[in-house]
């Protein structure tokens, strides 16, 4: 099991964050924004995100996923022993795909404690910029009791693949991104993007 994984996996006993004085109302940053600039080419980054042998190795999770529209897929690993409140599994389908630029998936999360009507939204998106490309990634659709502990579990889920495992696959050696937290509520400077940086907004929607 790889760190990224074993993060989300170790944050699962934490509590979901409300508003401060909310007595537990409207929640907090129930959306994951993650914005990441590589000194690579769009095709480079793309074929990491499409190509199943790859994703295996910055997601750290077997997958059977498959590039084409309408199909679905699952991400699955093993779990240690006293984690009984997940399957192990996330299933998933590839709702729309446009080569090289943009691909969105839906993703069904297997913790006992979600009750969502219906699964969550990944959407990555990606531009050229400058010498490399800007990789967008927004995770929404966190409606439903366990909503934003979700969210929660999964935004350092996805910071971690982002910043370290993604960054040392498209560099063919060790790697890492810097990190910037921005998932409060306050307005934020929207600085330059720098090769290696990884930018995060989150907020309710």
């Amino acid at each position: 099991m790889g760190r990224a994984v074993r993060a989300v996996l170790d944050l699962a006993a934490g509590r979901p964050r409300t508003r401060p004085g909310g007595g537990g109302g409207r929640p907090v940053n129930a959306r994951v924004r993650l914005e990441a600039s590589y000194p690579h080419s769009v095709d480079r980054v793309w074929r990491a995100l499409t190509d199943p042998a790859l994703i295996e190795r910055w997601i750290e999770m077997s997958t059977d996923f498959q590039p084409i529209l309408g199909r679905p897929f699952r991400f699955w690993c093993e779990v240690p022993p006293d984690m009984t409140d997940w399957g192990g599994v996330v299933e998933c389908k590839v709702l729309d795909i446009e080569a090289p630029r943009r691909m969105v998936w839906s993703w069904k999360d297997s913790w006992s404690w979600t009750r969502f009507p219906a699964p969550t939204r990944v959407e990555w998106t990606l531009a050229p910029e400058r010498a490399g490309t800007l990789l967008v990634l927004e995770h929404t659709r966190f409606d439903g009791p366990g909503g934003e502990r979700l969210a929660s579990m999964l935004r350092g889920g996805w910071r971690g693949m982002l910043a370290r495992t993604l960054p040392t696959l498209l560099a063919g050696a060790e790697a890492s991104a810097e990190v910037s937290d921005r998932s409060d509520d306050r307005p934020m400077a929207h600085p330059g993007v720098v090769p290696g940086e990884l930018r995060e907004q989150g907020e309710a929607p």
